[in-house]
């Protein structure tokens, strides 16, 4: 569920107490979001919300995430979410789009040469468009995209490796 790519001017505050607010534009799109950052004790913790409007595309978002990592097991939940009110939703205007997502797992350097992660995860994405319309279909007048999600639903266990630093 990637953002929109393009030349924008961007301000970062400095972080205060662990918050950071960000705010970017260009010329059809403007966006806002607030992050955290705390580390406690054995625990980290990073999360963060945005909010964006595309007038270009006549659709606005507001999507969050948040992880917190338990340091000496490795242990880890991450979570994120997303709503999207499109005009041009493939569902229709009336149904705004929504995600869910979420990650637990462990995440340590049994061996020498790096982490290594296992992880579960489930997602479910309700009429999300991933991407800009291509074209217009001239016989409904509807935007044309490729990756559209009517209602897909993903979950997996998995595991990687990072070597190196």
């Amino acid at each position: 569920m990637d953002s929109l790519r393009g030349n924008f001017v961007r301000y970062d505050t400095p972080i205060i107490n662990g918050f950071l607010l960000s705010a970017a534009v260009n010329e059809d799109i403007w966006d806002v979001a607030l992050r955290y950052q705390k580390d406690a004790n054995a625990f980290r913790f990073a999360g963060g919300i945005g909010y964006m409007n595309d007038a270009g595309n006549d659709f606005e978002d507001v999507r969050g995430s948040a992880s917190l990592i338990h340091d000496p097991t490795g242990l880890y939940v991450s979570v994120a979410g997303g709503w999207r009110n499109a005009q041009h939703s493939v569902a229709g205007p009336d149904h705004p789009a929504h995600f869910y997502y979420a990650q637990v797992g462990i995440s340590k350097a049994w061996l020498s040469f790096g982490k290594t992660t296992f992880y579960a995860d489930y997602g479910l994405y309700k009429d999300f468009n991933v991407d800009e319309p291509l074209s217009i279909n001239p016989d409904t007048n509807l935007p044309v995209v490729w990756g559209t999600f009517d209602q897909y639903r993903s979950a997996s266990l998995g595991f990687w490796r990072r070597t190196g630093i």
